[in-house]
């Protein structure tokens, strides 16, 4: 049994140990004791593997489970294409045409080459899940609480942020490769794992 992640929120540690499960890799949230009948606030939990030799790959479901969360807007928020920036554009995985996303009707954009994509998921996949924000409700005027949409994910090497960059790159400040999704999992893995 391994220690894969320290100090996730509660609310984060049960749907990454759900992904994990969902894989085939045997995992637990493990939480300490902290207080009689469970009153007060819940405290960050663990998440073990029980198997070892599955560690590499858990890490990388953990991190896609973590990037996949952090993607998702509000609950309650609707996403509004139309509120994009009009220069914003979306490439085609199937011919590389540059297409409007905010011309997507029930969220799927059409291309000429016939093949229809949802338009929110090649935002995410090419821009970001940050390129989304000015399509939902801000949070002030909607009373939600911030999700990680609206966390910022900075470059685990320098600090930098990363906000309005590509999911993979190579970060302006430091010159070196990232991904979001390494980056959002960085503070919560175990000392061992920690580059």
């Amino acid at each position: 049994m391994r220690t894969l992640l320290k100090g996730v929120p509660h609310a984060l540690a049960q749907p990454v140990c759900d992904a994990l499960l969902g894989e085939g890799i045997e995992s637990r949230v493990v939480r300490p004791f902290t207080s009689f009948a469970g009153y007060g606030p819940t405290p960050p939990a663990e998440i073990v593997i029980l198997n070892d030799d599955e560690t590499t790959r858990a890490l990388s479901v953990a991190a896609e489970c973590v990037l996949a969360l952090a993607s998702q807007p509000a609950a309650e928020a609707e996403i509004d294409l139309s509120k994009l920036p009009p220069a914003l554009r979306v490439a085609c995985p199937a011919c590389e045409r540059a297409l409007d996303p905010r011309l997507a009707q029930d969220g799927t954009i059409a291309c000429a080459c016939g093949a229809r994509h949802d338009a929110i998921e090649l935002i995410v996949n090419q821009h970001g899940p940050e390129a989304l924000e000015s399509c939902t409700e801000s949070l002030e005027s909607s009373g939600e609480s911030p999700t990680l949409m609206h966390a910022t994910v900075k470059c685990v090497h320098c600090g930098y942020e990363l906000e309005g960059l590509a999911r993979r790159g190579i970060c302006p400040e430091c010159g070196k490769d990232y991904d979001k999704a390494v980056c959002v999992l960085h503070p919560y893995l175990a000392a061992e794992f920690k580059k």
